[in-house]
């Protein structure tokens, strides 16, 4: 018996070694996921601007068209490649990827209607943080 529940453990602490985890950058959000690119394999319909973390989407139950849909949770910053979530507190897509922290001293050249956003955005960031 404690044979078995060795190797058990082993098979587990190997799986959680193995397992892909997205990490927010900015708001430490913590997700497992399946894919990172612009063409996921689960959704081969589809391809994306940037480079995308994608899990399998948990709504859509277990039929034929299950394993076609997917979450995307984030993405990298074109700027400084750290990971970050798509929350608008977090990042914001404009021709690319950029995290708040990267886009806030470009903020300026930024459309009005952004700036706006960007600029509530980093604010929220920072009430959260303290």
């Amino acid at each position: 018996v404690s044979t078995q529940s060795t190797g058990d453990s082993r098979i587990h602490m190997r799986r959680e070694q193995d397992a892909k985890v997205f990490v927010c950058s900015c708001c430490g959000l913590r997700c497992p996921y399946e894919y990172f690119g612009q063409k996921p394999e689960m959704s081969p319909h589809l391809v994306w601007l940037e480079e995308v973390y994608t899990v399998k989407d948990p709504f859509v139950g277990f039929g034929k068209d299950s394993t076609k849909r997917s979450i995307v949770v984030g993405s990298k910053c074109s700027q400084c490649s750290k990971e970050v979530c798509h929350a608008p507190k977090c990042s914001l897509f404009y021709s690319k990827r950029f995290c708040i922290q990267c886009l806030l001293p470009h903020v300026d050249q930024l459309p009005l209607e952004l700036r706006k956003e960007v600029t509530a955005a980093a604010q929220a960031a920072r009430s959260s943080a303290q």
